[in-house]
C-alpha cells in the first residue's frame, strides 16, 4: 500500500510538473499524447507477442484451395461483446487520464475504492453473489 501510495504521487509529479524547453515555460502536453506516451511499451510488448504467436494461430476445420488446413483469420473470434469491452477499456483509460490532469492522485484513489464498493454491492443484488471472508 505504501508504495502504490509513492508510486501515485510520484507519477502525478512527473505528469504535472511544468515543461520547460532551454529556461523557457512551453504549453503543458495534451492529454492524447500523454496517453501515447504512456501506452508505447504495452503496444511494444503486444506487437512482439502478437508476431511471436503468430505462428500457433491454429487451424479452421475447412480446407484452402489446395486442400491444406486453412490458418485462423487474425481476430477470430472477436464478437461484438468483445468490441464493446475494447469500448470499454478504451474509454476507462481516458476516464483515468481526465482524474490525473484535473484532480489528484488521492482523488483517484478514493474514486477506485468507490467503484470497488459500487461493484460488489451491484454485484451482490443483481448477480446474487454470495460475500464471504476470502
Amino acid at each position: 500500500c505504501l508504495c502504490s501510495a509513492f508510486a501515485g504521487v510520484y507519477f502525478e509529479k512527473v505528469l504535472k510538473r511544468p515543461t520547460n524547453d532551454g529556461g523557457q515555460a512551453r504549453a503543458p502536453v495534451s492529454m492524447w499524447m500523454r496517453n501515447v506516451q504512456m501506452a508505447f511499451f504495452s503496444i511494444l510488448i503486444a506487437l512482439i507477442n502478437m508476431w511471436r504467436e503468430s505462428a500457433n494461430r491454429g487451424l479452421t476445420d475447412g480446407l484452402n484451395e489446395t486442400g491444406e488446413p486453412m490458418v485462423k483469420p487474425f481476430m477470430h473470434g472477436f464478437t461484438g461483446w468483445a468490441w464493446v469491452i475494447v469500448a470499454l477499456q478504451a474509454g476507462g483509460g481516458m476516464l483515468v487520464a481526465a482524474v490525473i490532469k484535473y484532480a489528484d492522485n488521492v482523488l483517484k484513489g478514493m474514486a477506485t475504492g468507490v467503484s470497488v464498493a459500487t461493484g460488489t454491492f451491484a454485484s451482490t443484488f443483481l448477480f446474487g453473489t454470495t460475500l464471504s471472508v476470502q
